[in-house]
């Protein structure tokens, strides 16, 4: 349905434009109307109109924890630009069927990033890694996978 599909392009746009957690949420509440899904990827789109990273290298990220074998995390960098795209595996595993965003389950299990702030491009959420190391409950804890850039 275009028209509709125009109504929820117009809807989250401003939210693409300043992602904020709380704001993300409330997408994710309603997630069945479809604009949660427009909004990530509007989003990721223009993430990678702008970030030369996604026509870079690939790198496989270290994940360690006791839900290590239910998340997949690599690195895309090209030049300065990189990004970390984040995706769970198996989440009904993990959770009660749409029990979101997840970040309960994840327990230790962390993703090794290197020294450096990164941003949530999906929800804006700063993080600051410890000793190199992202706590996968931080990174999901708005929706069940991310995209990071450095800050």
């Amino acid at each position: 349905d275009y028209d509709q599909m125009a109504a929820f392009t117009s809807s989250v746009e401003k939210i693409v434009e300043q992602p904020d957690a709380a704001s993300v949420s409330r997408l994710r509440e309603t997630w069945r109307d479809g604009r949660l899904k427009q909004y990530v990827l509007m989003a990721l789109l223009r993430t990678r109109g702008r970030n030369k990273a996604f026509t870079g290298a690939y790198e496989p990220i270290e994940v360690t924890g006791e839900r290590a074998e239910h998340v997949l995390a690599f690195r895309r960098h090209r030049g300065a630009d990189s990004v970390i795209a984040v995706v769970p595996r198996w989440p009904a595993r993990l959770a009660p069927a749409h029990e979101w965003p997840l970040a309960a389950a994840w327990g230790d299990t962390m993703i090794e990033v290197g020294d450096g702030a990164l941003r949530s491009v999906l929800d804006g959420t700063p993080l600051v890694p410890e000793r190199g190391r992202l706590r996968l409950a931080d990174v999901l804890s708005v929706l069940p996978v991310a995209l990071l850039e450095g800050v």
